[in-house]
């Protein structure tokens, strides 16, 4: 199994050289996080935008790096509804289809729309929360099939936001029905929700997980750590993956990549310690 690193904070940190420097901390693959680029990029014509991609490929084939798959822009809460945001936001999420397509990435991780009332998950808005993210993605998917790009439904984090569940975001794939809707499963988003086994959430899902957010944490606060520093149980977790024969990148998202209180020494003495140990679990556990 390839290794992978997201990959926006560090091009913001090294630019050009980013590439080469992932590559030489021991990643075989980057998460390209268009979450992260200017909104010149993200609002401007889309041929500006595919022409930025085209050199970004050219990039990483010259460092030997593969793009495993995208994040792309973030859902907007529902609540209080702004029309003009939520018109911005399904904007930015397509354009972030079509960049992935013109990065010849096959994968693009998506945030679901969620209400930003934290005080109550009623069957209310449930309903409302469900019937919104199946409008809107029904929407975007007429681009990811037109391009073929496959939209990666991340779980949440959020104990009130019924689409967090791994019970629920299961039906809703199922759902959506489609071969070009599929899950990105985020383990250290499931870890927040106490009481899950993440191998018996990895079986459930099969064949349907098909990128992955690797990150540990200790419950309920969303720390994207390195794994082995957390309570994730590692080997169930991979056992898993063996088990419904997973052909993907084990692809870490780390908080470390945010830090502007790291200089260059210690980022790349961070990231290479992270390419280690996702080494090691990949080829020990």
């Amino acid at each position: 199994m390839k290794i992978g690193t997201e990959f926006g904070h560090m091009y913001l940190r090294y630019g050009k050289d980013a590439y080469k420097k992932a590559k030489a901390h021991g990643f075989d693959c980057v998460d390209f996080g268009i979450c992260c680029l200017s909104g010149d990029l993200m609002r401007g014509p889309l041929e500006k935008a595919q022409e930025y991609m085209y050199e970004q490929k050219a990039l990483a084939d010259e460092a030997g790096i593969e793009f495993s798959q995208t994040h792309g822009s973030f859902g907007w809460f529902l609540e209080p509804y702004d029309e003009e945001k939520f018109k911005d936001c399904v904007m930015l999420m397509k354009r972030s289809i079509e960049m992935t397509a013109a990065l010849g990435c096959k994968y693009c991780v998506l945030h679901p729309f969620a209400q930003d009332d934290m005080s109550a998950n009623s069957e209310e808005k449930k309903k409302m929360t469900w019937d919104f993210n199946a409008k809107c993605f029904e929407y975007l998917l007429k681009t990811a099939r037109e391009l073929d790009v496959t939209i990666c439904f991340e779980n949440m984090p959020f104990t009130v936001l019924d689409l967090s569940y791994h019970e629920t975001m299961l039906e809703f794939v199922k759902y959506m029905n489609d071969d070009h809707f599929k899950i990105c499963l985020d383990t250290g988003h499931l870890n927040c929700l106490r009481g899950y086994n993440l191998g018996e959430v990895v079986r459930s899902f099969g064949d349907n997980i098909r990128v992955l957010h690797v990150h540990d944490n200790v419950h309920f606060v969303d720390g994207h750590a390195l794994p082995l520093m957390g309570t994730i149980q590692w080997k169930e977790f991979m056992g898993a993956l063996k088990d419904i024969k997973f052909d993907g990148v084990f692809s870490m998202e780390l908080r470390y990549l945010q830090s502007p209180e790291l200089d260059e020494f210690l980022f790349d003495e961070f990231a290479s310690c992270a390419a280690r140990i996702s080494r090691h679990i990949v080829e020990k556990f």
